[in-house]
């Protein structure tokens, strides 16, 4: 009686099977890579969601006072220390997922600066070295003490220095960043949109664009979470805005967000949504 031998896959059928899951992996990666950035992008707003807890409680404690911004020497990264007493024991929440690691130049050194998908980190004070963090601070949410006017170039007018300021659903807190802190600024008191080029106010000429620490909406305006960032609003809410978006939240007392961003937008960004 004979016996039927098992026979082996032929090297046509091995090349088939191969291109099979080659292409299915190819339909599939796309696809857990957007589930992978979904999970991030909902672990950044539970961040942000926390850092607007956190505000709170600390507006609370001051009479629905702000920050006066000097405390450290540099108002951009004034929340840090601020808030300390907050987040100290949650140090987790200063990193969004999608951006925990430094950025290194090509020289193999470390930039304290970050991009769309790098952290950044703050300036030392005291004893204490600087955080890494991947968030940032609207710029003109500051009590200014009575004996000043400006900081930083920007004047005691246009700040909100109170929780009790009014609606405060469209202006932004905290959001991904590349450096310490921004919002648009035109470089006139009056806060109309009357230097569209100015370096406070127009946005980066590609993703992750580092020009300085006074480029104030490039540090805002980053392709982190699907052509955009997250955002904490003053009231608590969090939300996703988009690239062009961030142009029309209520920045600060006299920020025309209807009509936003008056220059022309880049190439990079010119196709983007406007919400």
């Amino acid at each position: 009686m004979k016996t039927q031998k098992s026979r082996g896959f032929t090297l046509i059928e091995l090349l088939v099977v191969i291109a099979i899951i080659a292409v299915l992996m190819g339909i599939l990666m796309p696809a857990l890579n957007r589930v992978r950035e979904q999970g991030r992008s909902t672990a950044c707003k539970a961040n942000l969601r926390s850092w607007g807890l956190i505000w709170r409680m600390y507006s609370d404690e001051h009479d629905g006072k702000f920050s006066p911004g000097n405390r450290v020497g540099w108002a951009r990264g004034d929340w840090v220390l601020s808030l300390r007493k907050y987040w100290a024991d949650k140090d987790s929440i200063l990193l969004c997922p999608s951006a925990k690691k430094r950025l290194v130049n090509s020289g193999g050194g470390v930039q304290a600066w970050g991009d769309d998908r790098h952290s950044y980190v703050q300036g030392n004070y005291g004893d204490v070295p600087g955080e890494v963090c991947s968030y940032g601070y609207n710029l003109w949410l500051f009590t200014l003490p009575p004996n000043v006017n400006v900081l930083q170039g920007r004047p005691r007018e246009l700040h909100y220095d109170s929780s009790y300021s009014g609606k405060m659903g469209n202006v932004p807190l905290f959001l991904d960043s590349m450096w310490r802190g921004g919002g648009p600024w035109y470089g006139d008191a009056s806060g109309r949109p009357s230097n569209p080029t100015y370096n406070g106010i127009r946005p980066p000429d590609f993703n992750g664009q580092w020009s300085g620490y006074n480029r104030e909406m490039m540090h805002f305006a980053i392709d982190r979470h699907s052509r955009g960032v997250n955002a904490v609003m003053m009231e608590g809410s969090v939300r996703p805005v988009g690239i062009k978006g961030l142009w029309s939240l209520k920045w600060h007392r006299k920020y025309d967000e209807r009509r936003g961003f008056t220059g022309e937008w880049p190439n990079w960004m010119s196709s983007f949504s406007d919400k």
